[in-house]
């Protein structure tokens, strides 16, 4: 489409004087507030004016106006939006002035519209509205500085927040790694590359993967909040962290180690010493695990836990004397007793050598419901274990407070999801938080003395 020039005696046109630029008449902003609507309002009135063209005209949307003549004018009035160089600016401002100053404001030709001094005249009357004008664009320009220096300092903020859980910012921080993943110092983040090789590539590196998993594990806190801390979406944030979980239960199976017996015996502490000798092998107990309301009827009557008024799962959970874990179950309905739970879960299966009846082999512990009725040798018996059960409460304690997930109420989809062997995903995070724990110092104080001894038989 051929494009006009709009100013009174132009001839150029686009087909021939291609060399031109052709502009629209600038709009009103009404999206960016009050100040910049009229200021918007205000340029246009002026263009119109120098146009002589009226504020409510139609098929205004088809005035162009070519570069040609813009010098002449009022540059800064016209067109503060257009990124010129400050030169040409004042060259276009000088220009429109001395043009105003040569004017004869009496002269008759200024009555008609058709001469150059009525535009000329036009001019002078609008100089003091462009002065006035061009202090708004001075305001306007200082703002908009303002809002690039802001929009650089956010960019900065968030390239810190997106490098602040770089691996680089953990190193000899042991109190962040601590806080972060319960893991007691940067040393044990060696597990990390032991499990590099086997996470999964994602738009996120593999460190962020594992930090992104623990933090879930240890601050039990939202995806939506790793999706803001680590800048990617909810959805990317779930399958991480069920990704990593999967990886993580595989190959830290082996943290949960069953000892053979002469390595008890050589590191057995004295507490134990003094009431088992050294024929203690593990010590078990269950706990439960608060889980969302199911919806099918028959679900929900497994998992509620009356002691507790909750649906709950229930666990087997068996440590060293030495304060390891040594054996965890997969999860049960919070139902179960746990006389059936100790009966059904496969730890007697898997090691026969144990003998449920004889305490020099596994202390058993579970609270005595009738202590008053049993025979003095039992009650003798029944004190020793009570006085070695608190360990077992302490590792269970330690579980729950490193890795928080387990002190809240976890989604029922956690059970709902079994693979391949039949685990489903809360078997894996109780694992995973048990293998952590047993990368930490043990609770079971150890006779310094007796210990080394033991190990250099």
């Amino acid at each position: 489409m051929v494009n006009y020039w709009r100013v009174f005696g132009c001839t150029n046109r686009s087909d021939r004087e291609k060399h031109l630029e052709y502009y629209r008449l600038p709009k009103v902003i009404t999206n960016q507030g009050e100040q910049c609507q009229k200021l918007s309002e205000e340029r246009r009135r002026l263009w119109l004016a120098k146009l002589n063209q009226d504020l409510h005209s139609k098929n205004l949307d088809n005035v162009r106006i070519c570069s040609a003549f813009l010098v002449s004018w009022d540059i800064i009035t016209l067109q503060p939006s257009w990124n010129r160089t400050q030169q040409r600016l004042r060259e276009g401002a000088d220009g429109a002035a001395a043009a105003g100053a040569d004017a004869e404001t009496d002269d008759p030709e200024t009555d008609d519209p058709t001469t150059s001094g009525y535009i000329r005249s036009n001019l002078c009357s609008t100089e003091t509205k462009s002065e006035l004008t061009g202090d708004l664009i001075e305001a306007m320009n200082s703002e908009l500085q303002n809002l690039r220096t802001e929009n650089i300092q956010l960019r900065s903020d968030v390239a810190h927040l997106s490098t602040t859980y770089d691996q680089s910012a953990f190193v000899d921080e042991d109190e962040m790694v601590l806080f972060f993943t319960g893991i007691p110092t940067y040393q044990n983040l060696v597990l990390f590359t032991f499990l590099s090789p086997h996470l999964p590539v994602k738009s996120l590196d593999k460190f962020k993967q594992l930090m992104l998993t623990l933090m879930r594990l240890r601050l039990n806190v939202s995806t939506t909040f790793l999706s803001y801390a680590f800048n990617i979406s909810i959805a990317t944030a779930s399958r991480i962290v069920t990704d990593v979980i999967d990886v993580m239960f595989i190959h830290m199976k082996p943290l949960i180690i069953w000892p053979e017996m002469e390595h008890l015996q050589k590191t057995m502490p004295m507490q134990f010493r003094k009431h088992f000798v050294k024929k203690c092998a593990v010590i078990i107990d269950c706990f439960e695990v608060f889980i969302e309301r199911p919806s099918n009827l028959i679900a929900r009557a497994e998992t509620w836990f009356s002691y507790k008024h909750h649906n709950t799962v229930k666990f087997l959970i068996g440590i060293t004397p030495q304060g390891t874990v040594s054996y965890i179950s997969n999860a049960w309905g919070g139902r179960v007793s746990d006389k059936h739970l100790t009966e059904n879960c496969g730890l007697f299966g898997q090691h026969s050598f144990l003998v449920i009846l004889s305490l020099l082999t596994v202390a058993l512990i579970f609270k005595p419901l009738w202590v008053s009725q049993l025979a003095p040798v039992d009650l003798e018996t029944t004190r020793k274990i009570a006085h070695v059960r608190i360990h077992v409460e302490r590792v269970i304690g330690s579980v729950r407070q490193k890795y928080t997930i387990l002190g809240g109420i976890l989604p029922i989809d956690f059970l709902m999801c079994k693979d391949s062997d039949g685990y489903c995903t809360i078997d894996k995070i109780v694992l995973v938080c048990c293998a952590l724990v047993n990368l930490c110092p043990s609770i079971v104080d150890f006779d310094s003395s007796i210990f080394l001894y033991a190990l250099c038989q």
